[in-house]
């Protein structure tokens, strides 16, 4: 597929989702009044002030994600604080990473998810579900039963992800100020994804031992790989729909906002996954978070579009690895999980495919840079540049040589290698 509407077309994202929820008149189109008022207000990086748990809307959900951080924060209808959201969140629609270039690099891309093996095409860990080492459960259907079927908020997010996308870096000429802006009010609706990266943290990084939460004040500065939302993402992502706005580097801006959003998908699909032990329905978010909620056979949206769309299999990996964190819940029932051992095992069948997920999207940014020109070449770097540095915890925990190699390169588009690169990421994680 071409490139985002350039002489050389830039659509990076993968084709939009068929069937994917789109919310009639919620891309609001404004006055000039409210228009140059919006403007003002994204130049100073502000409109964030709001809490979203105040007044629910009906799309979004208003689950209470509460605070707290290091205990889940319970998205699921109104649980109370604890940033493990329960938030049973459906992931978003997905948008391929190489501008076409292939929808599953000859993997067999018209196979519905799921169907046959799920951990066919990579080399399985031995505990990994599903497997001997695991009793019967409520995911031996193959399919993802949620926890709380009615209240899974989090796939309206991962559709808002998608109206962005059709907003900015889906676009077919280069996205003008209007459609920064819109694309700002989408992120920004009520209970909507601005009000999750405010608070989102990555809970592969121990938590304040104080207690304190990533909203208050001073603790994202104090806990920045903790706080990965507050502290990285939102400056990132508002800072590229204030410029982007004013009519600043439209390509290379929207680049950004799709890396940032990206990465807190990323974090988000984790981060449920491990709140889960204490918000039962934070599993539900995790899955939802990741594609929006499908099952075997359906297309996935957000962070899971872009992996569909690049290796299919490796899709394939991270649903059984929904599959495991919900038999894992289901075996491990009370209100408060009791087994760490096996919560621990399906967290890392998660996370092993979910990183080699993100290294593949990065790979096939990486060839989509190489080869492209002008604006295209440059908003490729703009989103490598975002999205590189979210893979540096996992690369450093396996070769910290290899992680800084990677680190490097992300600020350093004139010495990058692309093939390097890639190379790097692929000896860090394989299809496993």
């Amino acid at each position: 597929m071409p490139l985002l509407g350039l002489p050389s077309t830039v659509r990076f994202g993968p084709a939009t989702a068929a069937g994917v929820p789109r919310r009639d008149g919620e891309t609001m189109r404004t006055t000039w009044t409210s228009t140059l008022i919006i403007a003002l207000c994204l130049a100073a990086w502000g409109c964030e002030g709001d809490d979203p748990e105040e007044t629910p809307t009906p799309d979004m959900g208003a689950e209470g994600e509460g605070e707290g951080e290091g205990e889940g924060e319970g998205e699921g209808e109104g649980e109370g604080e604890g940033e493990g959201e329960g938030e049973g969140e459906g992931e978003g629609e997905g948008e391929g990473e190489g501008e076409g270039e292939g929808e599953g690099e000859g993997e067999g891309e018209g196979e519905g998810e799921g169907e046959g093996d799920l951990l066919a095409g990579c080399e399985a860990h031995p505990d990994d579900y599903p497997g001997d080492n695991w009793g019967a459960c409520i995911s031996d259907d193959g399919q993802y039963n949620p926890v709380n079927p009615d209240s899974i908020s989090s796939i309206a997010r991962t559709a808002s992800f998608e109206t962005i996308g059709d907003l900015l870096w889906n676009a077919d000429s280069a996205p003008d100020s209007q459609a920064f802006i819109d694309a700002r009010i989408e992120y920004g609706l009520e209970q909507g994804i601005d009000s999750r990266v405010q608070r989102r943290y990555d809970a592969h990084y121990p938590a304040p031992e104080d207690g304190s939460s990533c909203r208050d004040e001073g603790v994202p500065e104090q806990y920045p790989d903790y706080c990965v939302g507050p502290s990285t993402i939102l400056p990132i992502v508002v800072e590229a729909f204030a410029a982007g706005s004013m009519g600043e580097e439209p390509w290379v801006n929207a680049a950004r906002v799709e890396a940032g959003l990206l990465w807190f998908f990323y974090a988000s699909t984790y981060k449920e996954a491990f709140s889960c032990a204490s918000a039962s329905q934070d599993c539900d978010s995790s899955w939802a978070y990741y594609g929006g909620g499908v099952q075997p056979g359906e297309t996935p949206i957000s962070l899971g579009g872009y992996i569909y769309a690049a290796e299919p299999q490796t899709h394939r990996r991270v649903f059984a690895g929904h599959l495991a964190v919900r038999c894992w819940r289901d075996l491990d029932s009370a209100e408060t999980a009791m087994d760490e051992a096996m919560h621990m095992q399906a967290l890392r069948q998660l996370d092993a495919a979910v990183d080699r997920g993100l290294a593949v999207v990065l790979m096939e940014r990486l060839r989509t840079w190489d080869t492209a020109e002008g604006a295209a070449k440059d908003a490729a770097w703009a989103f490598l540049e975002v999205l590189g540095p979210a893979i540096d915890r996992a690369a450093r925990e396996i070769d910290a040589g290899a992680a800084d190699r990677l680190l490097a390169a992300w600020g350093d588009a004139g010495s990058a290698d692309a093939d390097a690169l890639i190379a790097d990421l692929e000896m860090l994680f394989p299809c496993n």
